[in-house]
Parts: C-alpha cells; sequence; structure tokens
C-alpha cells in the first residue's frame, strides 16, 4: 500500500499569486489517495482509490481540463514503461472513486515464469475543482508522467 496524504507530496499550481487562496489544497479531504499493486499471476494489478472532494471527469476534447490521474509501471532492469491514463472512475462513491486495471506481465517485457521481484512505479494526480486544475500530487516525480 503506498499513500499520497503529506502535504510534502503536494504541488501547488497558485500557492504565491494573491486571490487564489481558494485554489490552494486543503488536506486529504481535497485530494488523497492510497495505491496497491500486486502481481496476480499473469499481469500486475493496479488499483487506486482516490479522495476528491469535487470530482470533475477529464473532458474528451480538453485534455488539460478535468482530475488527472496517470500511472508509469515498468521493470527494475529497464523493462518497456507502460503509462496509463485513469479517465473513467470503475465507481465513485460519495467523494471516493475507485481506479483499477491490469497490465500483462508481457506488456512490461517481463518473461513468463520469471517475474519480476519488483517494479518501478510513478503515480501522478492533478486536482480540478472546476476552475481548472489546482495542484497535483506524484509518487516518484523522476519517472515523467506528463
Amino acid at each position: 500500500l503506498f499513500t499520497l496524504s503529506n502535504p510534502s507530496q503536494i504541488n501547488e499550481f497558485f500557492e504565491a499569486i494573491p486571490g487564489k487562496e481558494n485554489r490552494l489544497w486543503k488536506g486529504k479531504d481535497d485530494l488523497s489517495a492510497e495505491i496497491w499493486l500486486e502481481n496476480d499471476g499473469d499481469a500486475l494489478a493496479v488499483k487506486l482509490s482516490v479522495l476528491d472532494d469535487i470530482h470533475v471527469p477529464l473532458k474528451k476534447d480538453r485534455r488539460d481540463d478535468g482530475d488527472l490521474i496517470q500511472v508509469a509501471v515498468s521493470l527494475p532492469d529497464g523493462g518497456n514503461l507502460q503509462k496509463f491514463n485513469f479517465e473513467m472512475p470503475v465507481s465513485r462513491k460519495g467523494n471516493i472513486s475507485n481506479y483499477e486495471t491490469r497490465v500483462p506481465w508481457s506488456r512490461l517485457g517481463a518473461v513468463r515464469g520469471r517475474l519480476p521481484d519488483a517494479v518501478v512505479f510513478a503515480v501522478l494526480l492533478e486536482d480540478d475543482d472546476g476552475l481548472g486544475r489546482e495542484c497535483a500530487m506524484e509518487i516518484a516525480p523522476s519517472m515523467s508522467l506528463k
């Protein structure tokens, strides 16, 4: 289990702009996440549970508007970097959106029967409460996701 809920994981887009204080991160109820990675035999299962007070779906014609979730996964020995955008929540109940996908090990460059002991991964969340994106949270920012 990995979590995104710490103020040190926030990148504010409006921190130094007077009059934009209402767009600053307000705590884990504004945006936070729990992330699970699991080997289910044939694939890597990736699950995210995102707490977001105001969910704004991505707009198909405007990819820069709406909440954005990106996940990048690679094998430690330089396997194929795979990046995924989660555009539609599998389910939303209250303020929680649950996302889930499976990445076949073969797509990551793993040889069947010789699965890796570890994976390299990054997660990026960008929050839009209706006025455009206002902050981002990420795990492993050195893996370029954008």
